[in-house]
């Protein structure tokens, strides 16, 4: 167990406790993000707070996923993100932050899953120049490259993208 590891030495073991968000933590997280007054989103709000009891991943995972589904989105006419109350009170959620996220990656395409697979091998960052280089190594890219699914893992706020500070090369983190 990790207090068997940690007591005899043989592995450094950091504690980290996370707590919780409150209902008005999320309700600040979406008024930053929406760009919207506490009055528009404290219900949106207190719908996402009791799905997810205030687990941080989670409640981010939620709200992307409500994004993407185009839940939550943005009104040219009313000039500001909208969203139907009533899809969002009787919105299915999984019981845990994993199955949420599983759920999430079997809608990706087998050439996504297939450069994430690959991704995942290097840690939580992998230079560009690399997977250039394994683009070229028969049978281990995603038909078509890296580059063709890249842009729709970032999109969708499963990977990004980090510009390397000391070089023009970029590379990409889980």
């Amino acid at each position: 167990s990790l207090d068997n590891l940690q007591c005899d030495g043989s592995v450094n073991v950091t504690k980290v406790k996370l707590f919780t968000l409150s209902v008005e933590d999320v309700t600040e997280m979406i008024m930053c993000e929406l760009r919207l007054p506490r009055r528009l989103v404290r219900e949106l709000a207190d719908v996402v707070h009791k799905r997810t009891h205030g687990h941080a991943i989670f409640v981010v995972q939620l709200l992307n996923s409500l994004v993407s589904d185009s839940i939550i989105s943005y009104s040219p006419m009313l000039r500001r993100y909208y969203w139907d109350q009533d899809k969002v009170a009787v919105l299915k959620t999984a019981d845990n932050v994993a199955s949420f996220i599983v759920s999430n990656l079997t809608s990706l395409s087998c050439g996504e899953l297939q450069c994430l697979r690959i991704i995942s091998c290097f840690g939580m960052q992998v230079q560009s120049d690399l997977l250039e280089l394994l683009d070229v190594v028969h049978g281990l890219a995603p038909q078509g490259g890296f580059r063709l699914y890249l842009g729709n893992l970032v999109n969708q706020g499963i990977i990004e993208m980090v510009v390397s500070s000391s070089s023009s090369s970029s590379s990409t983190g889980q």
